[in-house]
């Protein structure tokens, strides 16, 4: 059997399981080995940010026939996906709950902080062993912190910055820097593929670190004539603790 992504048209196939069957014959059972493709099982999907690139991003989960439930704080714009039949979400915590994978894709790391640690955030909401992808640019700090949180409620968190603009996007190409844990990548793997090109780039905050290096190597290779900018020790994200607005204990 084969998975076929409708926008992209492209054959995908999961690992393949060994099937033993057996036969009757005149000298006696005749044992016979077949290998065959397993079909990734639909997944309860929230989506956070349906911006440009979110809203062809989540689409491509609905075509392949996952269960969505979408988030923005410009509620028309979830009106395309609703009508599509994904479920619509009054807050981030509404469309994790029960999900088995929450993808988040928002403007800043400010807003990162605000729909997956605030208060009505992802991770109030997320189930144990459920994971938390962001796909936003933001800085490797943040996406150590959010994995931390992750853990201590035994849940796991991916980061997962992409590249390709709106136009990869809509098409499936995008590459997809991970950070985080072989476990969620292994989660999320059959998701990110409808997507574009995902590579588990090491632990938390990996993907992120990837993304900076793909963004400086562009414009120095753009630019060869401008120096770096030097940078900060520190930045203000880093170096000041994301305020507590939840229950749960200091990840340690």
């Amino acid at each position: 059997h084969v998975a076929q992504s409708p926008l992209r048209g492209q054959e995908r196939v999961s690992q393949p399981t060994r099937c033993v069957c057996v036969r009757l014959g005149t000298r006696g059972p005749l044992i016979l080995t077949r290998r065959f493709h397993k079909l990734p099982k639909k997944m309860r999907v929230g989506w956070v940010g349906v911006g440009v690139m979110g809203r062809h991003m989540v689409g491509h989960l609905m075509n392949a026939g996952h269960e969505v439930s979408v988030f923005s704080r410009t509620a028309a714009k979830c009106a395309p996906l609703v009508e599509r039949g994904a479920f619509p979400a009054a807050t981030p915590a509404e469309a994790s709950c029960n999900a088995d994978v929450v993808f988040t894709m928002v403007g800043t790391p400010i807003d990162v902080e605000t729909v997956i640690l605030g208060d009505q955030g992802v991770l109030s909401a997320l189930d144990p062993g459920a994971v938390v992808v962001d796909c936003t640019t933001s800085t490797p700090s943040l996406a150590v912190q959010v994995a931390a949180w992750a853990a201590a409620q035994g849940a796991h968190s991916l980061d997962a910055p992409v590249s390709g603009g709106d136009v990869g996007a809509e098409a499936g190409t995008l590459s997809i820097m991970c950070g985080g844990s072989e476990v969620a990548m292994s989660k999320t793997l059959p998701l990110l593929e409808l997507m574009g090109r995902p590579r588990r780039m090491g632990g938390p905050g990996a993907g992120q670190h990837t993304k900076m290096a793909n963004q400086v190597a562009g414009v120095n290779h753009t630019q060869p004539h401008l120096s770096p900018a030097p940078q900060p020790a520190s930045s203000p994200i880093a170096s000041q603790p994301i305020p507590s607005r939840r229950s749960l204990p200091a990840p340690t």
